[in-house]
């Protein structure tokens, strides 16, 4: 699942639900809610906070806004 963060509003969104591929435009990239003003619910609305990192290896460095994913973290 490709993610990136809504340049608009920060929050995580999945390119197959937001406005991402059909964006003509860098400026029009944005999430199902700042796209549609409703979230779509598929699942939980969270922010993009300081754990997600860019994900440059999935489809390469030329994809804007660049993809972004969250490490999994190692069990003890």
């Amino acid at each position: 699942m490709s993610l990136f963060a809504c340049p608009h509003c920060n929050v995580v969104e999945n390119t197959a639900t937001g406005f991402f591929w059909n964006a003509k435009r860098r400026e029009e990239v944005r999430c199902s809610e700042c796209y549609s003003g409703k979230w779509h619910g598929r699942f939980p609305k969270m922010q993009a906070d300081d754990e997600w990192i860019l994900d440059d290896h999935q489809h390469g460095s030329d994809v804007w806004p660049p993809f972004i994913t969250k490490p999994i973290k190692e069990s003890s």
